[in-house]
């Protein structure tokens, strides 16, 4: 049912009446995870034709919103080692785009709790509205996960990698072992956001001037600690676009699944897609 509406909503213009009518002075940052590379290739040919792709440190840092129409951020969640395949693609289109790593996983052969083999998407959503110790305990007793545990296999991508990407990818922070921050108390908030910071500056010898909540929550403490740590913008998961007068500790983000079509992903960065689940 959603394949066959995607189609025909494509098949209607919706995607280019919605960029044309109400993206044209907006920004628009969507967000992807793991893609493989030969689909990201297409993707950005179709997002190149449509958009004038940005970087997150120009947009936040130079306002350059008032020059650029149409413009979008490309970023990436978590750091997944399958993310350095897509370095040639970037070079290859000439794009920038923003990886936000989780710095206890990255560089290391430690997995992230929520990839972990054990753990079906319902437990993992349950996982998420608990308090942030008793999910790591139930992770440790009930699922045998230790976040600080070398695997055989690497998740995250390594400083090597890190360092053939830099000339098109800032690396910025996605707090420093993927808690839900809104289950956390007050210290591990801080923690989370400062040691990530901390530690991804002085692997990548990069300024991390942003911060992308995992999962999207947060509560307003922890924009406080992004702010009074010296983050120059936080990046939500609330989905729409950007405008002028933007809110640099509340920038929207749209999600873009990893296995969509160039035409979902059409209806995704327009915002057709938004709409078009909320009708279904």
């Amino acid at each position: 049912m959603k394949t066959l509406l995607v189609k025909l909503l494509f098949a209607l213009l919706f995607h280019e009446i919605a960029r044309l009518l109400f993206q044209r002075n907006k920004t628009t940052i969507i967000y992807y995870h793991d893609i493989e590379p030969e689909l990201f290739d297409k993707h950005l040919y179709y997002l190149k034709r449509k958009y004038n792709i940005v970087s997150l440190e120009d947009y936040v840092k130079k306002r350059i919103e008032k020059t650029v129409n149409h413009r979008l951020i490309i970023t990436f969640d978590d750091g997944h080692v399958g993310n350095f395949e897509l370095h040639k693609i970037l070079e290859k289109h000439q794009v920038p785009c923003t990886i936000f790593l989780v710095s206890n996983v990255i560089n290391s052969h430690k997995h992230f709790w929520f990839k972990w083999h054990k753990i079906d998407s319902e437990s993992k959503d349950k996982l998420k509205k608990i308090p942030n110790q008793q999910r790591l305990e139930v992770l440790k007793t009930q699922y045998d996960f230790d976040e600080n545990q070398d695997h055989p296999t690497a998740q995250a991508l390594n400083l090597e990698q890190i360092q053939v990407m830099k000339r098109w990818v800032s690396f910025q922070s996605h707090t420093h072992t993927h808690p839900c921050l809104n289950r956390c108390n007050d210290q591990e908030s801080l923690f989370e956001i400062a040691h990530s910071k901390r530690k991804i500056e002085a692997l990548t010898k990069q300024d991390v001037f942003a911060l992308c909540y995992p999962n999207g929550d947060y509560e307003s403490r922890d924009t406080e600690n992004a702010k009074r740590l010296g983050y120059q913008c936080v990046l939500t998961s609330h989905g729409y676009f950007n405008s002028k007068e933007f809110d640099e500790f509340e920038l929207k983000r749209l999600s873009v699944n990893d296995f969509s079509s160039v035409k979902e992903l059409a209806m995704r960065t327009s915002g057709v897609y938004k709409w078009m689940k909320k009708i279904m």
